[in-house]
């Protein structure tokens, strides 16, 4: 009974955990529904393979067959050691891309929860309930250090603050990343997507049952890739929406207090201009005041000097006088 009861409740890692954490989304069962299978066939071919092996080291010695048969080739045994693996292939193959498109299906999700990653934490958008820019639910999560962790918080696991998803709701995840490459994965909801910069990656995700449900960044991002643990709280729909008021509520504050500071700027800036002006403001001048620049005349014929005759103007040189 106690190894039972381990097993069910694996939403972490444990130490020496050889098993996986308990599937709590409908791909993630069907995912390690298709491991079991695909097992079943991995050890019958397992056996098989060391049997012939086996058998062919002990009857590979003098003493045991001193006749050994001289047949390498048997043109039968070839077609069925190349047929039947490839039945099994065509078998195999056909849940696996069932699975694998059913991945990247989106189902008319209720909420859109947008993940991005930092060196080295996760920030978090709710851009759903936003009436504008200011006032969506927008919040980063950090790794709880160890010195800080309370009774009975995971090491290497806990964050200041949780991610709160509805349980029985499909959810759209919109994932990217802002410096390098980073990857959203939590195992027991069958999530492993990569947040690339310059890119938003989808995933659809629905959970089964309200819990805890933990991971961390799956790809190498820098020095402290080991500290960016993700932890996921999957809530009724009502505790949703209480959530949802109390962060909104939080927010309000502070976004009424954005409005009245740019207000305030704007009547300050109003306040400048009318002081600048003279009473009773600056009034367009009228055509009639405006006066007329005067219009230069052509000069006349007369009024224009006459250029002084060149030949009269030079002058004979003087005459060289000789030493």
């Amino acid at each position: 009974m106690f190894f039972f009861s381990r097993i069910v409740f694996l939403d972490a890692p444990e130490s020496w955990g050889c098993n996986f954490q308990d599937a709590r989304s409908p791909l993630a069962e069907r995912i390690q529904s298709l491991h079991h299978d695909i097992m079943f066939f991995l050890i019958v071919i397992a056996i098989f393979v060391f049997w012939m092996l086996g058998r062919t080291i002990w009857f590979f010695t003098a003493s045991k067959n001193p006749h050994p048969s001289m047949i390498v080739h048997g043109q039968t045994l070839e077609i069925i050691w190349t047929v039947i693996p490839s039945i099994i292939l065509l078998i195999l193959a056909v849940p696996s891309f069932a699975l694998l498109y059913s991945m990247d299906e989106v189902v008319h999700p209720a909420v859109t929860l947008k993940v991005t990653g930092n060196q080295w934490y996760w920030s978090y958008d709710y851009s759903d309930f936003a009436t504008s820019n200011t006032d969506s639910i927008v919040f980063d999560s950090y790794m709880i250090s160890e010195n800080d962790l309370e009774e009975g918080q995971l090491r290497l696991l806990e964050v200041d603050n949780r991610v709160v998803l509805p349980v029985q709701t499909h959810i759209r995840l919109l994932i990217t990343g802002r410096d390098v490459i980073h990857n959203w994965g939590i195992p027991s909801l069958a999530i492993k997507c990569d947040g690339m910069p310059g890119r938003l990656n989808q995933a659809s995700l629905f959970i089964k049952r309200e819990g805890l449900f933990f991971g961390q960044c799956s790809e190498l991002c820098g020095v402290n890739h080991g500290f960016m643990p993700i932890c996921v709280e999957g809530v009724s729909l009502e505790d949703y929406l209480n959530w949802i008021d109390v962060k909104l509520a939080e927010n309000a504050p502070v976004v009424e207090m954005e409005v009245a500071e740019v207000d305030t700027i704007l009547v300050l800036e109003e306040e400048e201009t009318n002081t600048c002006l003279p009473k009773g403001g600056i009034e367009a001048p009228t055509r009639e005041e405006t006066p007329e620049a005067p219009t230069p005349e052509a000069p006349t014929r007369e009024e224009i000097p006459e250029e002084p005759n060149r030949e009269e103007t030079l002058e004979e040189p003087a005459p060289r006088s000789d030493k």
